[in-house]
C-alpha cells in the first residue's frame, strides 16, 4: 500500500508526454514541463525519505533498463 507513493512521480513523468500537445505557447510548455520534472523529483525524494533506502534501491533496480533482458555480458 505504501509503495503507491512511488506511483505519483511516475505519473508526473508520464504527463510530460502530453505537454507538447497542449494548446499553450512554447514558453508556457517549457514552464509546465519544468514544473512537472521538479514536482516529480520532489515527490520521489519525499517518498524515498518516507520508505527508506532499501525500498528505493529495490525500486531503482526494478526499473533499470539494463536488467530488463537478463544479465549483461562481461
Amino acid at each position: 500500500m505504501i509503495f503507491g507513493v512511488f506511483v505519483v512521480p511516475s505519473l508526473l513523468y508520464l504527463t510530460l508526454l502530453a505537454v507538447p500537445f497542449l494548446p499553450l505557447t512554447t514558453g508556457q510548455k517549457v514552464w509546465v514541463a519544468s514544473g512537472l520534472v521538479v514536482a516529480a523529483e520532489g515527490t520521489f525524494l519525499l517518498s524515498a525519505l518516507i520508505l527508506g533506502r532499501e525500498a528505493v534501491r529495490r525500486y531503482r533496480r526494478f526499473l533499470d533498463p539494463r536488467r530488463w533482458f537478463g544479465k549483461r555480458p562481461r
